[in-house]
């Protein structure tokens, strides 16, 4: 398994997802103008589902409120937050890799 962090400049946006390696998730997401920031596997989808569970509860706990496309909504927009000069995707992959080591370290 694998948690993904994608951008859109389009929508000043950010997405984390999980999906199986190699299914093409990512590559359908960048048809649709999103570019792969970074991504990191799992040896157990449970734990890459943990993880964006947690990285979802915390941007949501941040005020951040999931992006829509001109009010429309699209696959996947549940998952996203918006980017801003205090949000960059960088620090969002910081975030999320800290929040795998603190999760992995529970265990």
């Amino acid at each position: 398994a694998q948690v993904y962090l994608i951008s859109s400049l389009r929508l000043s946006a950010a997405k984390v997802g999980i999906c199986n390696v190699g299914t093409g998730r990512v590559a359908k997401h960048e048809g649709r103008g999103w570019r792969l920031f970074k991504a990191t596997d799992f040896a157990a989808g449970g734990a890459a589902r943990t993880v964006e569970r947690e990285v979802l509860a915390e941007w949501r706990a941040q005020g951040w409120q999931p992006v829509r496309d001109g009010g429309a909504t699209y696959d996947g927009y549940t998952e996203t937050a918006p980017l801003s000069q205090e949000v960059s995707v960088e620090s969002l992959w910081r975030d999320i890799k800290d929040i795998q080591t603190l999760l992995a370290d529970r265990r």
